[in-house]
């Protein structure tokens, strides 16, 4: 008697008898969900449907396509944060049957930053995303591209971000919950590898027959804020004087979820699924409020660390508006593990060098990365990541110029492998 295939033994192989690997991309029960932001304080949308509990779910997108209206007021400085667009969101976080959360992140900033280090579509995402080619910078000019005017027309960014302009946009967040490596090292929770090396895609969510109740939770922030640029789009000064009128803000929004997978059917030709999960968390630290120099731990759950990075901001700089703290206030940037030993020392200059030759793109300002998954050949592998499963002090430790203000605070942002029974 013939024996059944493995489950995954043919996933993805092409002429498979009753049917190979079959991919689909759909929208989910969400689309164009309306929702109206406030001015004035974050909501969450309400309304937005469980993802489906059908087939096998390797990526799940957010779109949120926003109609753009500010109007300053009379006698008012309106300044656009330097994280809008993206700080439009706040909160985002796509819990897994009360297992772990695919993402879990505080701001859309760190669901961009995510984006840029691991896009599904593996790419390395211009900073401004979906951007014509520049070309080589040398000289000014564009070297090995055609003219920008030949090239069709950018339906996805047509144009580059102001809070002056009137127009509907679309934001595009992936929200996991897989990734694909090319080497992968099937572990144990001790760190010992089960398998050979090989290719996966790590860890499709199997939505049928287990019926996971999966929600995302996404909260918009607030229009305008006369505090802080990180939690709004767009800073107005507070009004003084009996002439003077408020800025006004009106961004319609409507919030669509898409699905990227295969059909559930023959087991040998579906994914394989890992113990080991894919998880984007951010955790907001005062560590660096009034230092001059910090230490900022990994959390002990985090488990094989794909990527991390610090967020830095200042909210009393720029006159109180709040900014982005320069990476070139930092003279120093080791990550260390074990009893001091160090997996990265170096200046800003020397990160973001290793994060521009991994990636082709350089991350927002304030922010300083560091990706382990991306190997010299530009291959995603777990094969010598950081674990906090089997390695204690795992830290980073950052150097300034000098001390930082009393509110200045660091936004760890990790990605990273959880092992979930």
């Amino acid at each position: 008697m013939a024996t059944a295939p493995a489950p995954g033994s043919a996933f993805n192989v092409p002429g498979i008898p009753g049917g190979a690997t079959q991919w689909f991309e759909e929208y989910e029960d969400t689309y164009d969900l309306a929702f109206t932001p406030s001015a004035s304080t974050s909501k969450p949308v309400l309304g937005i449907q469980k993802f489906r509990q059908t087939d096998v779910v390797a990526h799940w997108e957010a779109q949120i396509a926003i109609k753009q209206k500010f109007v300053a007021g009379t006698g008012q400085t309106v300044v656009g944060s330097k994280y809008a667009p993206w700080n439009y969101l706040g909160q985002l976080r796509v819990l897994v049957q009360n297992q772990y959360s695919a993402i879990d992140v505080e701001s859309g900033i760190d669901a961009y930053i995510a984006d840029l280090i691991r896009p599904f579509r593996r790419s390395a995402i211009r900073n401004i995303a979906g951007a014509n080619p520049a070309g080589f910078p040398a000289g000014g000019s564009a070297t090995g591209y055609p003219s920008p005017t030949n090239a069709q027309a950018n339906l996805d960014w047509p144009r580059q971000w102001k809070y002056t302009e009137d127009d509907t946009f679309v934001l595009v967040l992936g929200l996991g919950p897989a990734v694909w490596f090319d080497s992968y090292y099937d572990l144990s929770i001790t760190g010992s590898p089960v398998s050979p090396p090989h290719s996966a895609l790590v860890s499709p969510q199997y939505m049928a027959g287990t019926t996971r109740v999966i929600t995302p939770q996404v909260t918009v922030n607030q229009l305008l804020s006369s505090t802080t640029t990180d939690i709004a789009p767009v800073h107005t000064t507070t009004l003084t004087g009996a002439t003077d009128t408020a800025t006004t803000a009106t961004c319609p929004m409507t919030v669509s979820f898409r699905r990227h997978g295969v059909y559930a059917g023959n087991p040998a030709v579906n994914p394989v699924v890992y113990a080991w999960q894919h998880r984007i968390k951010t955790d907001r630290l005062n560590t660096i409020a009034g230092a001059s120099r910090a230490k900022v731990e990994i959390p002990l759950d985090t488990g094989q660390i794909m990527s991390t990075y610090l967020r830095l901001f200042d909210p009393k700089a720029t006159t109180t508006k709040g900014a982005p703290i320069a990476i070139t206030k930092v003279t120093k940037v080791e990550f260390q593990y074990g009893s001091g030993l160090l997996r990265f020392s170096g200046t800003p200059a020397q990160l973001q060098r290793r994060f521009l030759r991994q990636h082709g793109v350089l991350p927002p300002p304030g922010v300083l990365p560091l990706d382990f998954a991306t190997n010299e050949r530009c291959q995603v592998t777990n094969h010598n990541l950081p674990n906090t499963l089997t390695t204690g002090g795992i830290l980073w430790s950052v150097e300034f110029t000098g001390a930082q203000s009393s509110e200045a605070y660091a936004v760890l942002g990790t990605e990273s492998l959880v092992y979930v029974t």
